[in-house]
């Protein structure tokens, strides 16, 4: 076949058509990619919207020791949210709520409470109850001391029983304030939950290293959920009570 013969087999009807077919197909499915990465975006968009408020920064931090008394209780959230004055309280050692002036930014990320007086010294707990906008309502607490760490006490052991029959085992002290617990039998746990019935909320305390520190403001019985990450997505949860003086 010559040159000639070629040009004519490439300008064929038939050979248009296929390159014409060939470009229709090709712009389909850049179409379809294009409004599959458009849904995707859109979902995450969604899902990340309808997310619970989460805390970015609470001030003072939880389980402060403090020299001088801050002049504003600060909560920052990662979105805004819904409280009043009434569901965002600060509470003394005695779980009497602390007379202060309740405020929040324009976009509502952040609420504040700024103490009528100078907080004296004292150990003291902050509790919120908020609204997501996703509607669902998040609770929490967190607590600092002003001047004083508390009381010692005495050290006390307290276990909880595993399923399987083996124990964790809490290693604190008996008295009020700033204290370190020590967990053993229990490489995975990775938090505490903390209630008492004068603080209303859950008081939540990190562990790292099988240690972990925090303040507890009131005297009585607390119960203590222990946290064991068992796999990626799993955790199981045990519970103590141990009584401070």
């Amino acid at each position: 076949m010559n040159k000639t013969q070629n040009t004519r087999s490439r300008r064929s009807p038939r050979n248009y058509r296929e390159r014409i077919a060939r470009r229709r197909r090709w712009l389909a499915i850049g179409t379809l990619v294009a409004l599959l990465a458009g849904i995707i975006s859109q979902a995450i968009g969604a899902a990340t919207a309808r997310a619970h408020a989460g805390i970015v920064t609470i001030s003072p931090a939880n389980g402060s020791v403090l020299t001088l008394a801050p002049k504003n209780v600060t909560i920052t959230f990662n979105e805004g949210v819904e409280t009043s004055a009434a569901r965002v309280q600060l509470l003394d050692a005695n779980a009497k709520t602390v007379k202060t002036t309740f405020t929040t930014t324009r976009d509502q990320t952040a609420v504040s409470l700024t103490p009528a007086t100078t907080l004296p010294r004292g150990m003291y707990a902050l509790r919120w109850s908020v609204t997501s906008a996703d509607g669902h309502i998040v609770t929490g607490a967190s607590t600092f001391t002003v001047g004083v760490r508390g009381k010692p006490g005495k050290t006390v052991n307290v276990t909880a029983t595993k399923p399987n029959g083996k124990t964790i085992t809490v290693n604190t002290t008996n008295g009020v304030g700033a204290k370190t617990i020590g967990i053993t039998g229990g490489e995975k746990v990775t938090g505490l939950e903390l209630r008492h019935r004068r603080l209303g909320a859950t008081l939540e305390i990190p562990v790292v290293g099988g240690k972990a520190s925090g303040i507890l403001p009131f005297s009585g019985e607390w119960t203590l959920t222990i946290i064991e990450r068992t796999s990626t997505y799993t955790e199981e949860r045990y519970s103590a009570k141990i009584t401070l003086k």
